[in-house]
């Protein structure tokens, strides 16, 4: 089993004994603790993915730390080894990440049982960027890994993943999200306290880069629909890199939310209005649609507009000039 050359043998004979002493049979009814330091048996390793697809949803805080102590032993152990790079290893490697992120989403929902009650909107967006962030991360890194290479053994699990994020987190939040925007009457006076508002992001967070006399380049990359808890992620992974430093902080997005509005209150502008009573968005009286036009608006500001597209063709010396 711990030969590098021969373990796909052992693989196979394990199969062997474990169909002729009716192994998968006889240890439908071992707890949990006496199967975690088994590693004889692919059989074993059924069983103690069942047991906590099964029991995720229903457990305990106390019970989830343990699930997670089991996952963290499995994931050292011989079927998932990362020594081993085969398709059975890799199935039952996403299959723990998978197990890994139930846990901790269900037990971000233990935590907050009782539904969410801040007492403001200030206070829920803080509690967003601090912590109810996870609930999309966790849901995200759970998926990610499930469907990668999707099994029925997480059926279940996958149902009850579903309904925890979008027929519990989701409508809570957005319900006491909605509560407080109407109580506080915040669509006639769209800010919240010592929150950077997003069609000022311009004068706000780019000008002042530019405006110390040095030749500066600031670079915006805008990715429509990138989430905060993806942010998170991508600045934690930039900042493993040592000559790499990514700082990440949050603003206030326009009302109504939406690609056509939230592009055009980016760019350096005055006022913004609607042309014609379409949804073109005119930059102090330019069309902001497509590239072109947001281009045109940079111009006049020294700057420029490109798709990610165009940057991917440019040569070296085209993008240092």
């Amino acid at each position: 089993r711990d030969s590098s050359r021969y373990y796909l043998a052992f693989d196979t004979i394990s199969a062997w004994v474990s169909t002729a002493l009716g192994i998968s049979e006889k240890i439908t009814h071992l707890p949990l603790e006496a199967l975690a330091p088994v590693a004889t048996f692919e059989a074993v390793e059924r069983q103690i993915i069942l047991s906590m697809a099964e029991g995720v949803p229903q457990a305990h805080a106390r019970d989830l730390q343990n699930f997670s102590q089991v996952v963290n032993i499995r994931r050292d152990s011989y079927w998932a080894s990362r020594h081993k790079d085969d398709d059975t290893r890799r199935r039952y490697r996403l299959i723990y990440d998978a197990l890994d992120a139930a846990i901790s989403l269900f037990s971000l929902r233990r935590d907050h049982e009782e539904g969410f009650h801040y007492a403001s909107c200030e206070a829920i967006y803080k509690a967003y960027g601090n912590e109810l962030y996870q609930f999309d991360l966790f849901y995200r890194h759970y998926y990610a890994a499930s469907q990668k290479m999707p099994v029925d053994i997480l059926k279940k699990l996958d149902d009850a993943v579903e309904q925890c994020y979008s027929y519990w987190y989701l409508d809570h939040l957005a319900k006491h999200w909605g509560e407080k925007l109407t109580q506080e009457h915040r669509l006639k006076d769209w800010r919240i306290a010592d929150v950077p508002v997003q069609h000022e992001f311009f004068q706000h967070t780019v000008e002042p880069l530019l405006d110390h006399g040095k030749n500066k380049r600031v670079m915006v990359i805008i990715s429509d629909a990138f989430r905060y808890e993806a942010a998170v992620e991508l600045t934690q992974r930039i900042n493993e890199k040592r000559s790499s430093k990514a700082t990440l902080s949050s603003q206030l997005g326009v009302v109504p939310s939406y690609t056509t509005l939230g592009m055009a209150s980016l760019l350096p502008h005055k006022t913004l209005d609607y042309k014609n009573d379409t949804d073109d968005v005119l930059v102090d009286g330019i069309s902001s649609q497509g590239t072109q036009q947001r281009n045109k608006i940079m111009e006049g500001h020294d700057g420029i507009a490109i798709t990610a597209e165009t940057l991917l063709g440019w040569s070296r010396d085209d993008g240092r000039e």
